[in-house]
């Protein structure tokens, strides 16, 4: 089973993406902020792919991600924002890399788990 670490600071939304990982038929791992990402993923090979909101505070989603890409550049990743758009929020070029994906909140549980599917097609 593929290990997912999902991230997000909102207790609520961070609980319920868990369980859609679940439901998906992966293994969450639970980061309430981007430095305790970090700490699991120092501690952890096993990490298949990340869910990460965008907002977060110290340090956000996209930034977390480019520290991420240093060491595991292929790594699958969804980031997942109340934005309506990317525009602004990440430059095109990073986004564009491949194995990087985007779903703006809110969310239907079905789509949510599309593209969390999505990331190992």
């Amino acid at each position: 089973m593929k290990n997912i670490l999902v991230v997000d600071d909102e207790p609520a939304v961070l609980t319920l993406m868990c369980h859609l990982v679940k439901a998906a038929m992966y293994n969450p791992i639970k980061a309430d902020n981007a430095l305790q990402a970090i700490m699991v993923l120092e501690k952890s090979k096993r990490i298949d792919a990340m869910v990460l909101d965008i907002h977060m505070p110290e340090l956000n989603g996209v930034e977390l991600a480019k520290l991420v890409r240093l060491t595991r550049p292929t790594m699958p990743i969804l980031f997942v924002t109340g934005l309506g758009e990317i525009d602004g929020v990440v430059s095109s070029d990073f986004f564009d890399g491949p194995g990087l994906h985007y779903l703006a909140k809110p969310f239907t549980n079905q789509a949510f788990k599309d593209n969390v599917n999505s990331m190992f097609n």
